[in-house]
C-alpha cells in the first residue's frame, strides 16, 4: 500500500525531475481515495504528451497505486474569445493527441461542449483515485480548477508544466528580468534534465461517454458546428506537436544564428513563431533549450554562465526563459495582472498625471479594430494580427504604447489592448500577453523614464524611431500581401 506520508515526502514523487518538488501543488487538504478505479488527468493548458509534468505525475501516481489512468480534455463554446482560428487551432493538436495517446496505451477523451454541458468531469471524479491538473495563472484556468476543487472528495493535485524554472519555486513578485535571471541560473542545470515519462503499467481501456469526439472526427465540421465568433477565421498556423516541432527544426536551421540582429525587424520575420505553441501548450519551452543545447553541442554549465552575453542563443534563451518565466511570476502573484490595477503603483500615477494631456487623435474601440487610424503602421500591425493570428513583437510593442496616445484615459488602452490581442492573437489571453501590455502601458520590469507629454515617466515609442530604424514600407508591402482584400479595412 502506499505510504500515508505526505505526497511531497514520499519517494515516488522524486522521480519527477525538474524541480519536481516545486511543479506539484496539493490545492486542496484532501487525500488520495485509494478505492478509486483510476487516476484522472483534466489536460488543460499542457496540451502535448512530451515534457509535460502533469501527464508524468499522474502516471507515477497511476502507477503507484496499479490503476489505469484516464485523460479528460474539455472545450467550452461559452471560452472567452472562442472563435474560428483558437477552436481549428486547438482541434488539430486534439486529433493528434488522441493517436500519441493510443500509441502511450493511455485512455484520453476530448469533450467539446455544445449547448448544455454534460457532467462529464464531475461524473469521472466519482470513481477517481486523485485529480491531476495543470497549472496555470491566467485567464480561466486558475477558476477553474478553485471551481472544481471544492467539489473534490479527493486529492486535487495542480502541476506546473508551463514554465522552465517553476512558478512555486519563487516566493514572491519579481520587479525585473535583473531580479530573476540570477535564481533561474542557480537552478537552470536542473530545470533543463532530461525527462522520460514512466510507462503506465495498467492500460486498461476506459469507456468514454458517446457524447465525446472519435479520434477521427472532422476538424473543420466540429468548428462549424460550434456556436462560437465565426468572423474570426483560421490562420496559416496548424495545432499541435508535430506542427510545433517543425517550425522549431525550421528555426534552429535558418534563423537562429542571426536572432540578435533579425529579431527586432519586423521586415524580416525571422522569430521562432513559437508563442501559439507554448501558448497551448503544444510544446515545452525547456524541450527547445534542449534541441538547441544539442544541436549547437553545448552544456548546460558551459552555455549558462551569463545569459546576458550579446549571442543569438544567449538572447533567445534570455526571452525564451528569463522574460518568459518573468511573465509567469507576474501573473501567478499579481491577480489583477489583466487590468489596469495590476500595473506597477508608479506608472498609474504618472500616466494619472498627464491623463488631461492633449492627444491629437482618438479613436473609439471598433475604429481601432478595423485598423483606421491615420497610422499606416499600427494600422498594418493590427491587420497582420486581424488576418493571421500574430503580430512581430516589435510591431506590438509599438502597437500597445500608441493606444496610449488614442483614448480618453490610460484604463481604456489597457482593456482595448486586451481585448485585441485576446481576441486575434493565437498567443492572446497568456501571461507573456499581460505581461507586455503592462510593460507596454505601465513599466512593467521597466524603471521610471523622463518625463513626455501623455506617457509621463513609462518609456515611449514613437513613428518616427520605427522609421529609422527599420524599412517600414517593406513591411506595409508584406502585410498587404496577406490580407484577403487589400481594398478594405475592415477584419
Amino acid at each position: 500500500m502506499p505510504s500515508n506520508l505526505p505526497f511531497w515526502k514520499t519517494k515516488d514523487i522524486q522521480r519527477l525531475r525538474g524541480l519536481g518538488q516545486k511543479r506539484i501543488f496539493l490545492l486542496n487538504s484532501k487525500q488520495d481515495d485509494p478505492t478509486g478505479d483510476y487516476v484522472l488527468y483534466w489536460m488543460q493548458m499542457t496540451q502535448r504528451t512530451t515534457f509535460n509534468f502533469a501527464l508524468q505525475f499522474a502516471i507515477e501516481q497511476a502507477n503507484r497505486y496499479k490503476v489505469p489512468l484516464v485523460v479528460y480534455h474539455a472545450l467550452d463554446e461559452d471560452y472567452p474569445y472562442a472563435s474560428d482560428r483558437t477552436y481549428t487551432f486547438i482541434l488539430e493538436g486534439v486529433k493528434e493527441l488522441y493517436q500519441r495517446f493510443k500509441k502511450l496505451g493511455i485512455n484520453y477523451g476530448f469533450y467539446l461542449v455544445r449547448g448544455k454541458k454534460q457532467p462529464a468531469l464531475d461524473t469521472f471524479l466519482k470513481k477517481a483515485i486523485c485529480l491531476v491538473s495543470d497549472d496555470y495563472p491566467s485567464f480561466v484556468t486558475p477558476l477553474e480548477n478553485t471551481t472544481v476543487t471544492q467539489r473534490c472528495l479527493m486529492s486535487h493535485y495542480v502541476v506546473d508544466s508551463c514554465t522552465t524554472v517553476p512558478m512555486r519555486f519563487f516566493d514572491k513578485q519579481k520587479w525585473s528580468a535583473a531580479t530573476i535571471r540570477s535564481k533561474i541560473h542557480k537552478v537552470l542545470a536542473e530545470a533543463l534534465e532530461d525527462v522520460t515519462n514512466p510507462v503506465l503499467l495498467n492500460k486498461k481501456p476506459f469507456v468514454y461517454p458517446e457524447y465525446f469526439l472519435p479520434p477521427d472526427f472532422d476538424v473543420a465540421k466540429e468548428v462549424s458546428r460550434s456556436s462560437i465568433d465565426h468572423t474570426v477565421r483560421p490562420s496559416a498556423f496548424k495545432g499541435g506537436e508535430t506542427a510545433a516541432q517543425e517550425k522549431l527544426t525550421y528555426f534552429i536551421a535558418h534563423n537562429l544564428d542571426t536572432y540578435e540582429v533579425t529579431k527586432d525587424d519586423p521586415t524580416l520575420q525571422r522569430t521562432s513563431h513559437l508563442s501559439p505553441y507554448l501558448h497551448f501548450g503544444m510544446i515545452s519551452p525547456i524541450a527547445i533549450a534542449r534541441q538547441i543545447l544539442q544541436h549547437k553541442k553545448l552544456s548546460v554549465d558551459r552555455l549558462f554562465k551569463s545569459l546576458i552575453s550579446p549571442d543569438a542563443i544567449h538572447i533567445y534563451f534570455d526571452q525564451l526563459i528569463v522574460r518568459r518565466d518573468l511573465a509567469y511570476n507576474f501573473c501567478h502573484f499579481n491577480k489583477k495582472h489583466a487590468t489596469y490595477q495590476g500595473m506597477p503603483v508608479w506608472s498609474r500615477k504618472t500616466l494619472q498625471e498627464h491623463k488631461q494631456d492633449k492627444r491629437l487623435y482618438l479613436y473609439t474601440k471598433e475604429q481601432l479594430e478595423r485598423a483606421q487610424t491615420h497610422d499606416p503602421y499600427w494600422n498594418a500591425a493590427q491587420l497582420e494580427m486581424v488576418y493571421t493570428g500574430s503580430m512581430h513583437g516589435f510591431m506590438r510593442m509599438y502597437w500597445c504604447k500608441q493606444l496610449l496616445t488614442w483614448t480618453k484615459r490610460p484604463q481604456d488602452a489597457f482593456k482595448i489592448a486586451v481585448y485585441l490581442n485576446d481576441k486575434y492573437s493565437l498567443d492572446g489571453r497568456d501571461p507573456n500577453g499581460y505581461a507586455g501590455i503592462a510593460w507596454a502601458l505601465g513599466g512593467l520590469h521597466d524603471r521610471p523614464w523622463f518625463t513626455k507629454p501623455i506617457f509621463g515617466k513609462v518609456r515611449l515609442m514613437n513613428m518616427s524611431g520605427l522609421v529609422r530604424k527599420y524599412n517600414m514600407q517593406r513591411y506595409l508591402a508584406a502585410v498587404e500581401k496577406i490580407m484577403p482584400d487589400t481594398s478594405s479595412r475592415k477584419p
